[in-house]
């Protein structure tokens, strides 16, 4: 009964709904900054093209 009663709190308080809201935007900007996420993506950029080097892919005729 705590989750139903945690809905009802929010529904009923614009200005939780509007703090928790902030708090989660500003969370997420903060840790999906690039700063933080280009390593993570050079690092699987790296992990893929390495075991690809040197290999030849037929991909077929085109039509």
């Amino acid at each position: 009964m705590e989750f139903a009663e945690k809905i009802l709190e929010l529904l009923n308080s614009p200005e939780l709904r509007e703090k928790m809201g902030a708090e989660g935007r500003r969370r997420m900007e903060e840790m999906l900054e690039w700063r933080h996420q280009a390593p993570k993506l050079l690092d699987a950029y790296g992990k893929v093209s390495l075991p690809l080097s040197g290999i030849s892919i037929n991909l077929g005729t085109r039509y």
